[in-house]
C-alpha cells in the first residue's frame, strides 16, 4: 500500500530539509529497500523532527491526502502539531527549494545572477565510486524535487534556475534565449552576455588589436582555456554560430560550456522527467512548449507594491451593534495601502524586532511590505499564477469590542485569508491621524508590520 507523505517538524525549514531528504530515500529505496533515512543534516533531524514516513516513493506526492504539520505545544502531558494544512505545505515546498540550494556540494549561484545551477565535476576528475554513485542519486532526487514543485505549486522552484529547467526540457536549444527573456527574468547574466546579441553570424570576429571588444574579453574571460577568439571562423555556417552561441551561454547559465554529457545533468534530466498518471512531465511541457511555460511560472516575483495591492480583499464576517465596522473596515483598508508604500523596516522596530544590520539592508526597499503581506496571507514569496488570487481580511467584532489588550491577527494561509479582530485598541489605532510622510512609520505602520514579522499559523 502506498504511504502517505506525512513530516512533523518544529519549523518550516526543518520540515523542508526533511522534504528534500525524503525525496533522496525514495531514490534510494529503489536500489536498497531497507535503507534506514539519514538526513544530511542529522542535527536537524534529531532535534527538530518529531515524526516522518520512510517507506514512502514519489508517487506519495500526488496522494490528495498530505500532511505536513509545523511547531509543537506542550498540553495535556502530549504535544501535538500547532497547525497542518496547504499553507506550511506550500510554506515547506517553497523552503526546500532552498534547502536545495544551500547544499553547496550539489549548488552554486550562478555567474551574475541571484539564481542557482549544479556543480557538475570536471571530465576524467577521480572520484570514488560509491560517492560518485551517491551524488548521481541526489542529483536525480533534487531534479525530482524541482518537478514535484513546478507540478504541485505552479509556480518556478527559485532559486533554482530557469535556465537550467528549460535545458533539462529542451537541451542545448534551450540556451537559445530570446532577448526581453534574458533581460527580464535574469538581468545580471543578461549584462554578461549581451555582446551575444549584437553577435550574429555574419559579424566578423574582433581582432586581436580590439582588445577591450565586449565580445573578445567575454571569449577570455568566461569561455575555457582551450577556446580562443580565433577559433571562431568570420565564414560560419548558421549552424556553427549557433553552436558558439549555445556553448557561451550554457558557460554563464549552467557553468560548462558543453554540460549535456555530464552525469550529474544527465541525472537532474532523468529526475526531473517524473511520470504522472502514465504521462513524462517534461515531454508534456515539451508538447505545450517548454519557454513559455517556465516564463509563466518563473516571472512570479514581485515587481511592483501593484502586483499585490489590488489582490487584497476586506470583508466584514460579524458586525457591531453600533453599525460603525464598515467605517473602521475602509480605515483599516486606506492604512494597509499607506503601509505598503512605505519603505522597508519602520523606524521604531529598528534595534528591538529588527536587527541593526537587517534594518540597514531593507532600509529603502519598496516591495518588502508586500512580500511580507503576499508571505504572510498565502506562505508563498511568489504570487499565485491564478489571475483572480486574492487575500482576504476578514474583520470581526462579535464580543470583542471593549477590549483593552490589541488581539494579534489571525492567519490562514491554507485559505489565503487573514482574521481582523476590531476590538478598542484597533479602533484608536486606526483614528490616529493619517500623515503624508511615509518615511514616519504611523502606529498602525509599526503594529501590523510586527503582526506579519512574527505571524503564527492559525490551527487547521
Amino acid at each position: 500500500m502506498l504511504e502517505m507523505l506525512s513530516i512533523h517538524a518544529q519549523t518550516v525549514h526543518a520540515a523542508a530539509e526533511c522534504m528534500v531528504d525524503l525525496v533522496v530515500h525514495a531514490e534510494n529505496q529503489k536500489r536498497g529497500p531497507n535503507a534506514a533515512f539519514t538526513m544530511y543534516n542529522r542535527e536537524i533531524q534529531a532535534r527538530d523532527i518529531v515524526d516522518c514516513s520512510t517507506r514512502l516513493t514519489v508517487e506519495s506526492f500526488f496522494r490528495e491526502m498530505r500532511l505536513i504539520t509545523i511547531g509543537i505545544q506542550e498540553g495535556s502531558g502530549r504535544t501535538h502539531g500547532v497547525t497542518h494544512g496547504a499553507g506550511p505545505e506550500r510554506a515547506t515546498m517553497r523552503a526546500a527549494c532552498d534547502v536545495i540550494a544551500s547544499r553547496h556540494h550539489y549548488w552554486q549561484q550562478a555567474t551574475g545572477s541571484f539564481m542557482f545551477r549544479p556543480v557538475l565535476t570536471p571530465v576524467n576528475t577521480p572520484i570514488e565510486e560509491r560517492i560518485h554513485e551517491e551524488r548521481i542519486q541526489t542529483f536525480y532526487a533534487h531534479g525530482t524535487f524541482l518537478a514535484l514543485h513546478c507540478f504541485l505549486l505552479k509556480q518556478g522552484p527559485l532559486p533554482i534556475s530557469i535556465w537550467l529547467l528549460l535545458a533539462l526540457v529542451n537541451g542545448r536549444k534551450a540556451m537559445i534565449i530570446p532577448k526581453h527573456i534574458l533581460m527580464n527574468l535574469d538581468p545580471g547574466a543578461y549584462d554578461i552576455l549581451a555582446p551575444w546579441y549584437d553577435f550574429h553570424s555574419d559579424t566578423p570576429v574582433p581582432l586581436p588589436r580590439e582588445a577591450t571588444h565586449p565580445l573578445r574579453q567575454f571569449i577570455l574571460e568566461r569561455m575555457p582555456q582551450e577556446i580562443q577568439p580565433n577559433l571562431i571562423r568570420n565564414e560560419r555556417t548558421e549552424e556553427e554560430h549557433e553552436a558558439w552561441v549555445i556553448s557561451a551561454f550554457a558557460s554563464v547559465l549552467l557553468g560548462h560550456h558543453l554540460p549535456w554529457a555530464h552525469p550529474e545533468f544527465i541525472a537532474l534530466r532523468d529526475g526531473f522527467n517524473i511520470c504522472i498518471k502514465s504521462i513524462r512531465f517534461a515531454q508534456s511541457i515539451r508538447r505545450q512548449g517548454a519557454l513559455p511555460f517556465l516564463v509563466a511560472i518563473y516571472n512570479l516575483r514581485i515587481k511592483t507594491v501593484e502586483d499585490v495591492a489590488p489582490h487584497l480583499h476586506f470583508e466584514i464576517l460579524t458586525r457591531s451593534s453600533d453599525k460603525t465596522t464598515p467605517f473602521f473596515l475602509k480605515l483599516f483598508q486606506l492604512r494597509v495601502e499607506h503601509y505598503l508604500n512605505g519603505l522597508g523596516q519602520p523606524a521604531a522596530l529598528r534595534g528591538v524586532q529588527v536587527s541593526e544590520e537587517e534594518y540597514e539592508e531593507k532600509r529603502s526597499d519598496p516591495l518588502l511590505r508586500a512580500n511580507l503581506v503576499l508571505v504572510s496571507g498565502s506562505d508563498s514569496n511568489l504570487l499565485p499564477i491564478e489571475d483572480n488570487w486574492k487575500i482576504s481580511f476578514r474583520f470581526q467584532e462579535k464580543d470583542i469590542r471593549d477590549s483593552t489588550l490589541g488581539k494579534p491577527l489571525g492567519f490562514h494561509t491554507c485559505f489565503h485569508s487573514v482574521d481582523v479582530f476590531l476590538d478598542r485598541n484597533l479602533r484608536e489605532t486606526l483614528l490616529e491621524p493619517l500623515g503624508n510622510n511615509l518615511e514616519k512609520p504611523s502606529k498602525f505602520d509599526v503594529w501590523v508590520h510586527s503582526q506579519f514579522l512574527n505571524r503564527e499559523h492559525n490551527a487547521a
